[in-house]
Order: structure tokens, then C-alpha cells, then sequence
């Protein structure tokens, strides 16, 4: 009780004393104001004029300054407590006031006096003429002893005053200033270039418009009809015959002298494709790789390193007190921070078990106010890795992992610039060793940042000649942006019920190449490539193809079975014939993601999911459901065990734009006409066994019954419809053929498996007939 009276003693006389200190600041600061007032505008009347005129006689010029000074440090001392570093810098304060005196003394002031001392310099001050009697005492016996050096100290002792008020780091300002002059010679070498690449562009157009002029006056001239009928005549078309007239170069020249008008072509010829040279042009496509300048650069940190490690040590020392608080040691031995999250390695004492460390991930992440904690032993080390999140995640844009050493110096045509790792390092991704890639991830999670990503890593490394992609989006707005790029093989497939089609078309690609592999005693598409290379023929080389599926399960809803038998023939036997899949979702569920798929995919992709059943389908084990979004993600490729966390690079929509925009810019894309003539005639399997038309027309308001109901039986269906047992049977039968309704069990009404907004999509894909009306 005498502790507790002594310490209640002590703090109201703590408050006490700081309550009379904030008093007597109050009017300093008063007379502060009082004094600004007097020597600024001379509106202080009788006292007033006299005042200003002493601290102009002390203080010379620098007593319009004196005032303001004086209540800035006011303020600052009535501001938390009066500790030693708050005393330090009131005398710093006062210092450096003197030294900026003593140096205003030197530059302004004169250099000899006539009389006493003190006299001659307060009358100097009070008509502005130096530092009046203070700046004197101190700059003119060191200017007599010093000269020149006079200056020379007091302007550093100047700066060391302004390092101890301010806490200003001289390295950190060069350090910032560098970077400011680096930045400003990049940007002025950047619009150099492109004002130097804008000229050059105008001489050669004005070089080719004078090329143009010099063919119209030589005579060289075609007649329309027999212009029309070369490009009919020519069925490995490329180019449209609109495309010809309306083309920049030749516009003015051919319409001009042709006269040729939208009425005078006919109808079949808008949509013919011409050829824009002989076969060899058109095999090898001439690739012009994108600038790297298209891309935004990395965002520079603005903190000190000092700083951020002093804040990693405090989590660490935080994270320590924890552990300890709940009786369990332990030390940590090492400190990895990434873009997102910081991995802090435990080594802990002797007899913890590690569960007892894992039961408190939830403490952790309340004690550092993280907003998700990952806690796992880390392999080949006697250490446990607990992830934090940082507050302050850094972004890792996909142009500084294009850039690094690891991405350019990768032979492989499929590397893709992934992102970063928990330590810092690139991640770079070679697809055609993966050789397939499964991605999921919530909405918001990153997961079509990381397709881009992907797509975009494969137009900055391979020209068309070596990779070719198909692109299936079912979702139809993802995609849709790289139609026109020359790398495609086929325009996007947007239509769910064709996307079957298309991997049909994959698997038989599949075949017929391993069926040219054979013939050519090769095993693989690296040797059949290197045999054409050998044998003087590089333009009957084999391009990789690269199958990108935006929303598998969408397709799952269409032709689950024929989807899941493409997809595991093409995992199965695909790889040695150069094929890729890439197959990204959103809803991580079994009855999309089969163990079919997954034993084929070997190598996973997870971004933020829902709940520990999604992580465990897409990785087998949990953890995906504890990340904190926006790319960061889990990452599992072929032969691991253990998924590695890590940061997925980030490019925006503008950007993809961008790139597309200028790849574009080689040429239109040569699509297969075959392919999309096959893809096109391709029926879809019908789970059913029999055509919509033949199921019952009650069919669609039996199965939007039974979702409302929860169960379906036959006499609810006889009942309801006013239909005999056997009709209302077969009924039954067909939305158990669906998957719409469990199986009989016994006399108990059949459970409904699907949910009203799957059964909304069934109907919008025509996956049964009858009157979808509700």
C-alpha cells in the first residue's frame, strides 16, 4: 500500500509540474508574439518600439527571425515529456540561431569599428547592418584568428546544429539527391530517344511516300479486274482486300487512281484473305520483340534501411516477448524480408515441440497486428519459419524481374518472369520443364494477373515462329485483349461450348505429331527441331503451343467428360510433343479439379482461397487460405514437395495494352483456317447419351423444383404435373443422369446435388431441353 501511495505521490506532482511548465510556456509565447509584432510591423506602441529596437541592436537583421525560432522550440517543448534528447536539441536550438547570427555577421556586416566595441555594433544592428552585438562577439575575434576558415567552421558547425535538431543523415540526402539526378538524366535519355526514334520514323515514311510517287509516275499500274482476280485466285490469303485499300502507305495512291469503291467489291471477297508475299514470307514471320519501356518501372522505398531494419528487429524482439509469454523460448537466428511478407527463422529451445508453436499463429498475428501469420518447419534446417505480413507491402512489377540476369540469360523460350521469392530473389518459371501449370485462386487474389503475367513473359522472350498459344476464356472478358497478336494460333475461344473442340483439335495435333516424330526417328520436339535446323529446312520446324484455359470450371459445366478426357491425354503424352497446358480457376473444388487432373498437373499455383478445402485440392495440404492477397501466392512446381511463398510480379491492364498494341504491330495473325474449321464442327459430348430434344418438356421446372425443395420424388412430380408414374419416372431418371439428384435410397425422397446458381448455368449453356422458364 506505501508503493502504490508513493508512486500516486509521484505522478500528480509529475502532472503538477508539467501543468505549471505549460503554463509559463503559454506566456513566452505570448511575448514571442508580442516581440514578432513590435520588430516586423512596429505596432507594439512605446514598449513595443523599444523592444524591437534592442533585439535589432543584438540580433541585427536576424531579429526578424529570433521570434518565430523561439516559439517554434515553445511549441516543440510542450509536446510529450522533457527527456535528455528534447534538452539536447533546445541547445542545439540555440546554437545553431548564434552560428547563422555569427555567419550573417560575416557576409553583411562591416569589417572595421570606429569607438566602443558594443556601442558601434548594437547601432550597426539596429539599422540592419550585420548581426548586431551577438553576431559581432562571435564572428569578429574568429575572423581576426581564422580569416577565411572563419567561414568555413562556422558553416559546418552550421550543418552539424541542423543534423542534431532535425536528425538529418547527410548520406540519406546524398543518397536521395542522387536519385533524383538519376532519375532526371533516365527520363532525359528516355525522350531523347524517342524524339530521336520520331525522326527517324519520318524520314523513312517520307522516303517510302517518295518511293510511292516514283512508282505512280513510272508507268506501273495494274487494272482492277484483273487486280480482283489475283486475289481471288490466291486461297492462302492473309491480308483482306480492305485492309489493302485503306492501309496508310497505299491509300492515297490506289484509291486515287483505282477509284475503287465499297460497292464495287463483292460480297465473298470482304471476307477472302490474301497473301502478302511468297510462302516463304509468310512461313517465317519477321518478329519485332516489344519495348521494355512499355512496362512501368519499380517503385523505389522510400524508407532507410536503418529504419527498416529497425523495425524488423522490434518484431523479431515482439515476436520473442510472445513466445515467452505463452512459456515457450526460443531465439531467431536469421531475418528474410521479402515484398510482402518477412520470414523470421526460430530456432527454438530445447524440449518445444513445434505444435506448440503453430497453436499460436492467431497470438502472433494479434501481438504484431499482422493480418496473417504462416508457421512451418523450414527443410534442411533446425528452424521454424514464421511469415508475417508486412505493413507496407512493396510491389513487384513484372519489368524488374524481365530485366534481371536470371530472365535474359534463360535459353528457354517458355520462361516466365513469376516474381520474387520470400527473400527477394526472381522466381523465373520455365513452363516447358513444368510441363503443365495449375492455377487457382478467389476472385481479387491475383490469379489473372499471374495469366498475364505468364503471356506476357512469352511475348517478350519467343517470336511467333517458336511459340504459338491457344486461348480459351469462357468468361470473355480476361482474354479477349491479345486477339490480333501474330502469336496465336487460333482467335480466342470464347464460347464454352467450343472450348471441347479445341482440345480435341490439341489431341489430335498431339498424335499427328508424335506420328512425324516416328517417321523422322526422333523423340522429342527439341531433336525433330534440331534435324530440321541440320537439314537446311528451319521453316518446317515445330512451334511449342501453349494452351491457356482462363475458367476451367466453366468448361467443366459444359462437357465435364469430355473436358477431364482431353485435358488428362494432353498432361499424359503432351510434353515431349512441345504442348503446354495452363489451366487457372477460381472455385478449387473436386468436382471440377478431379484427381485426374491433379495426378497429370503436376506443378500448382495458389493464390488466396476461401477455406482449407480448397487449399488442400489444389496443394494437398493447407496454408493458401492464411495468405494475405493481392499476388501473393503459393508456389508448387514439378518435384516438390512443399509449396515455396512467394510474391506474383504485377502488371496492369494498361500495360498488357500496351504490349499487345505493339506486338501487334508485326503483322496480323495467320490463323489456321483448319483448326477453326474443325473446332467449329466439332459436336460436344452429351453426357446424357441423347439429344436436348428428347428430354421431357417438365424436365427444367422438375429440377427448378426440386433446388427451391431441397428433394424430388415421383408422386411430388405425378402430383405436381398431373402426370402418370412412369412418365414422371423417367423424369427422375434423366436428372439423375445429370447429376442434378442423388441416387435411390430406399422409399427417401432423392437430394438435390447442385445449387441454383450452377443450375442457371446449365440453362444459359442449353444442357437439357425442355421449357427453361420459370
Amino acid at each position: 500500500m506505501a508503493k502504490k501511495t508513493a508512486k500516486k505521490k509521484t505522478s500528480s506532482s509529475k502532472e503538477k509540474v508539467m501543468f505549471n511548465y505549460e503554463i509559463t510556456a503559454v506566456f513566452l509565447i505570448a511575448i514571442c508574439v508580442f516581440v514578432a509584432i513590435s520588430v516586423c510591423f512596429d505596432a507594439g506602441g512605446i514598449i513595443g518600439s523599444s523592444v524591437a529596437e534592442f533585439f535589432k541592436g543584438m540580433f541585427g537583421g536576424l531579429a526578424y527571425v529570433f521570434p518565430f525560432a523561439a516559439i517554434a522550440v515553445l511549441i516543440y517543448s510542450m509536446v510529450g515529456e522533457n527527456t535528455g534528447k528534447k534538452v539536447a536539441k533546445y541547445v542545439c536550438s540555440c546554437l545553431l540561431f548564434l552560428a547563422v547570427v555569427a555567419l550573417y555577421q560575416l557576409f553583411v556586416g562591416t569589417d572595421g569599428y570606429t569607438g566602443h566595441f558594443i556601442s558601434y555594433y548594437y547601432n550597426e544592428g539596429r539599422f540592419l547592418n550585420g548581426g548586431g552585438v551577438i553576431g559581432a562577439l562571435i564572428a569578429v575575434p574568429l575572423h581576426s584568428l581564422l580569416g577565411v576558415g572563419a567561414y568555413i567552421f562556422l558553416f559546418a558547425f552550421a550543418i552539424a546544429m541542423v543534423m542534431c535538431v532535425f536528425e538529418i543523415s547527410l548520406l540519406k540526402v546524398f543518397k536521395t539527391l542522387s536519385l533524383w539526378i538519376n532519375r532526371f538524366f533516365e527520363n532525359l535519355k528516355r525522350d531523347m530517344d524517342e524524339l530521336t526514334n520520331i525522326r527517324e520514323e519520318e524520314k523513312r515514311l517520307k522516303a517510302k511516300k517518295s518511293r510511292h510517287n516514283d512508282e505512280k509516275t513510272s508507268g506501273k499500274k495494274r487494272d482492277i479486274d484483273s487486280f480482283v482476280n489475283d486475289v481471288l485466285s490466291d486461297d492462302d490469303a492473309a491480308v483482306s482486300i480492305e485492309d489493302y485499300i485503306d492501309s496508310p502507305e497505299d491509300k492515297e495512291p490506289e484509291i486515287n487512281f483505282y477509284r475503287v469503291t465499297e460497292e464495287d467489291i463483292p460480297e465473298a471477297l470482304k471476307n477472302h484473305s490474301t497473301s502478302a508475299s511468297d510462302d516463304e514470307e509468310r512461313e517465317i514471320i519477321e518478329y519485332t520483340y516489344p519495348d521494355i519501356e512499355l512496362l512501368s518501372r519499380p517503385e523505389t522505398d522510400e524508407r532507410d534501411e536503418a529504419e527498416v531494419e529497425d523495425e524488423l528487429k522490434t518484431n523479431a524482439k515482439k515476436l520473442v516477448d510472445t513466445l515467452r509469454s505463452f512459456k515457450v523460448d526460443g531465439t531467431v537466428v536469421e531475418i528474410s524480408k521479402g515484398p510482402t511478407v518477412t520470414r523470421y527463422e526460430l530456432r527454438p529451445a530445447s524440449g518445444v515441440k513445434v505444435n506448440q508453436i503453430t497453436a499460436l499463429a492467431d497470438d502472433i498475428a494479434l501481438s504484431l497486428a499482422a493480418k496473417g501469420v504462416m508457421i512451418a518447419p523450414i527443410p534442411g534446417k533446425s528452424t521454424i519459419g514464421i511469415e508475417i505480413s508486412n505493413k507496407a507491402p512493396s510491389v513487384v512489377t513484372l519489368r524488374e524481374v524481365l530485366e534481371t540476369q536470371e530472365f535474359l540469360n534463360n535459353p528457354s523460350k517458355l520462361a516466365v518472369a513469376l516474381g520474387k521469392d520470400i527473400s527477394g530473389r526472381p522466381v523465373i518459371m520455365d513452363l516447358a520443364r513444368m510441363p503443365h501449370l495449375l492455377v487457382a485462386g478467389a476472385t481479387g487474389a491475383g490469379k489473372s494477373v499471374c495469366i498475364n503475367t505468364l503471356i506476357i513473359s512469352i511475348l517478350y522472350k519467343a517470336d511467333p515462329n517458336e511459340v504459338k498459344l491457344v486461348m480459351i476464356d469462357p468468361k470473355q472478358v480476361e482474354l479477349g485483349v491479345y486477339n490480333g497478336i501474330p502469336h496465336l494460333l487460333i482467335p480466342v475461344v470464347k464460347d464454352a461450348k467450343k472450348a471441347a473442340g479445341a482440345l480435341n483439335w490439341a489431341v489430335s495435333e498431339m498424335t499427328e505429331r508424335y506420328s512425324e516424330f516416328e517417321r523422322n526417328n526422333v523423340r522429342n520436339i527439341q531433336g525433330y527441331n534440331e534435324l530440321m535446323e541440320s537439314n537446311g529446312t528451319p521453316e518446317k520446324k515445330m512451334p511449342r503451343i501453349v494452351i491457356v484455359i482462363d475458367e476451367f470450371a466453366d468448361l467443366m459445366m459444359v462437357a465435364p467428360a469430355d473436358v477431364e478426357n482431353y485435358v488428362c491425354r494432353i498432361a499424359q503424352l503432351a510434353r515431349a510433343a512441345g504442348m503446354h497446358l495452363v489451366i487457372a480457376t477460381q472455385r478449387p473444388v473436386v468436382k471440377f479439379i478431379t484427381g485426374n487432373i491433379k495426378a497429370n498437373v503436376p506443378s500448382r499455383i495458389s493464390f488466396m482461397v476461401a477455406s482449407v478445402r480448397d487449399s488442400q485440392t489444389i496443394l494437398d495440404m493447407g496454408g493458401a487460405e492464411k495468405l494475405v492477397g493481392k499476388g501473393d501466392m503459393l508456389y508448387m512446381p514439378v518435384g516438390e514437395t512443399r509449396p515455396s511463398r512467394m510474391q506474383c510480379a504485377f502488371v496492369s491492364d494498361s500495360e498488357v495494352k500496351n504490349v499487345v498494341a505493339a506486338v501487334s504491330q508485326n503483322g496480323t495473325p495467320d490463323y489456321d483456317e483448319d483448326v477453326i474449321e474443325k473446332i467449329e464442327n466439332e459436336e460436344i459430348y452429351n453426357p446424357d447419351g441423347d439429344d436436348p430434344g428428347d428430354c421431357d418438356e417438365f424436365l427444367a421446372e422438375a429440377i427448378d423444383m426440386a433446388i427451391t425443395g431441397g428433394s424430388i420424388s415421383t408422386s411430388l412430380l405425378q402430383r405436381r404435373f398431373k402426370i402418370g408414374y412412369n412418365r414422371a419416372g423417367r423424369i427422375v431418371d434423366q436428372m439423375e443422369e445429370r447429376g442434378i439428384i442423388s441416387g435411390l435410397d430406399g422409399n427417401k425422397p432423392r437430394q438435390v446435388l447442385i445449387s441454383r446458381d450452377q443450375y442457371n448455368e446449365m440453362l444459359m449453356n442449353g444442357r437439357f431441353g425442355g421449357n427453361g422458364e420459370n
